[in-house]
């Protein structure tokens, strides 16, 4: 079933994972070795198991792009945020980003920060509906990485990144 994002365009059209859809990752090879292994062992394994639910970017048969979406928390002290509240909870809640990459062929022809948008759209969406402040994603250490998140309007959590596997960011969902 097709999703309206904010910013459609005539040849992108997002769907949800299905379980039908197993035939469509056949060949899809991306940047990280991770995200291939993910699309390989564990996609369909998450959407199963209701551990985070992917939208796929796939204007045709093939997927261009994909995010895979769930809840998460991240420690309060480590967003830079000033909660009006007398008693502040440790913990604040979050629609976190599990994965999201983009196929070799397709790299840096906007579908990355196109799949941002969808997920800023769904979790502010499900913010109204369950109470998330930020979008979260763990980007892995890697300058270009964390380039690509900050220009879609991610905050990294801390300023020291030597000897971090990934870096916590967030998008304050208010802001």
């Amino acid at each position: 079933m097709p999703l309206e994002t904010e910013k459609p365009t005539d040849t992108s059209i997002f769907y949800t994972l299905k379980s039908s859809d197993r035939k469509i990752f056949i060949g899809f090879e991306c940047e990280n070795k991770d995200d291939e292994e993910f699309v390989k062992d564990d996609i369909f394994k998450y959407r199963d198991l209701q551990l985070g639910v992917t939208y796929l970017l796939k204007p045709s048969e093939k997927v261009l792009s994909f995010v895979t979406l769930a809840t998460g928390s991240i420690d309060l002290k480590d967003l830079k945020l000033d909660l009006p509240v007398s008693e502040r909870p440790t913990k604040m809640p979050a629609i976190l980003i599990g994965r999201l990459a983009t196929t070799k062929d397709q790299y840096r022809r906007g579908h990355g920060s196109k799949m941002i948008a969808l997920a800023v759209k769904l979790a502010l969406e499900m913010s109204e509906k369950i109470g998330a402040r930020v979008l979260l994603v763990h980007a892995r250490n890697d300058p270009k990485i964390i380039a690509f998140y900050v220009k879609n309007g991610f905050e990294p959590c801390y300023s020291q990144r030597v000897g971090r596997d990934v870096i916590p960011m967030y998008l304050d969902l208010l802001a």
